[in-house]
């Protein structure tokens, strides 16, 4: 099968099978990929015992608002959720339920979970300890001596522009898909020291905390970051796919970035984070999760005044309690778990104020 390959920020791959004008993941403009294409990447098996997802009927008024927000420009997959179930579900512009949809910077979520696992497996000690206990990659970078609590809230004290998503440069994305440069030659080129004195005060969104979160997860479990994450993450959450993450060249995870499943196994994730959050009784991933999703640290952030751990919270648009996984161009979950909803939106354009005003106006229905 022929490979193609597209640029819209970052590179992705579709397949000729795909490659016609309008239907599919197919535009240049998507920021899609097909993942089966991708040579290297790491497979999160499909869990031995996968979760049911429960559907019901919604009102006339809730499909209207969804269809509506659907077939707007470039939205090409929406899940409501609505106390546990599922109130609408909806794919556009060719795609379906097979598709496997991309994280973007969902992914960085999805690390911070892997490390509350360790966490409460008793693999880390304490979020206190810094990054190179568990680390050795690390030791002697200004992220090895950064707290993993720090690291968590993006408040290592290494900083990088905010003009390339949290990239550290704009084609670095595109160089750790395309084996040109390893995620550990990227930290220790970008790693500085002009920031250290700013550990628990200035919040600065970084790819760079996250890839060094993955290391933290590779030493203290002794297992890859998606080998962790499958046993655990992935194995609560009942995945019912095959799901991916993307590697660079030594087979280290794209943690901040690339991960691949579908709406239904994305909704398994977000459901698992909003048992944990509600009722777990893992008092200590319970714990973990509602410390990840607050109000930790003040973000500069256009659609966010705080950040959690890897999440974000305050939507200066909803003006709710509420906190969200974020993707770059559209790729948006978002929990209120005052009012038990969750909004899951796939997208390849950046439009998110049309998100967060479908939750908003869906919440005061």
């Amino acid at each position: 099968m022929n490979k193609w390959a597209y640029r819209f920020g970052f590179l992705l791959f579709i397949t000729a099978a795909q490659a016609q004008q309008a239907p599919g993941l197919s535009s240049p403009k998507s920021i899609f990929e097909n993942i089966e294409n991708i040579a290297v990447k790491r497979e999160v098996l499909a869990s031995e015992t996968s979760r049911t997802l429960i559907s019901v009927e919604s009102t006339s008024n809730i499909k209207k608002l969804a269809a509506e927000h659907l077939n707007a420009r470039g939205n090409v997959a929406l899940m409501l959720i609505d106390s546990g179930s599922i109130v609408f579900e909806g794919y556009a512009k060719g795609s379906n339920e097979n598709h496997k949809f991309i994280s973007m910077s969902m992914a960085k979520s999805l690390t911070a979970l892997a490390v509350g696992e360790a966490l409460c497996a008793g693999k880390i000690s304490s979020l206190n300890d810094p990054a190179q206990k568990y680390a050795p990659e690390l030791k002697g970078l200004v992220l090895g001596s950064a707290k993993i609590i720090d690291l968590l809230k993006m408040n290592s004290g290494v900083k990088t522009s905010q003009n390339f998503h949290g990239n550290p440069y704009p084609t670095s994305g595109d160089d750790l898909l395309f084996q040109r440069v390893t995620t550990l030659e990227i930290l220790k080129k970008y790693d500085n020291s002009g920031f250290q004195s700013l550990f628990g005060n200035t919040w600065n969104y970084s790819n760079l905390d996250t890839d060094a979160l993955n290391y933290v997860v590779r030493g203290s479990t002794g297992l890859s970051l998606g080998d962790w994450y499958a046993a655990t993450v992935a194995k609560k959450a009942g995945l019912a796919s095959k799901s991916y993450w993307g590697l660079d060249s030594n087979g280290v995870e794209i943690a901040p970035s690339f991960y691949f499943a579908t709406m239904r196994d994305w909704a398994r994730l977000a459901l698992y984070i909003r048992d944990a959050y509600k009722n777990s009784a893992d008092s200590c991933m319970k714990d973990f999760i509602l410390q990840a999703t607050k109000n930790q640290i003040q973000a500069r952030a256009p659609e966010f005044k705080h950040y959690g751990y890897q999440f974000f919270a305050s939507n200066t648009t909803t003006i709710m309690n509420d906190f969200w996984m974020v993707g770059y161009a559209g790729q948006r979950i978002g929990f209120n778990m005052d009012e038990d909803k969750i909004i899951l939106n796939f997208s390849w354009a950046p439009d998110p104020e049309r998100t967060y005003s479908l939750f908003r106006n869906w919440i005061k229905m």
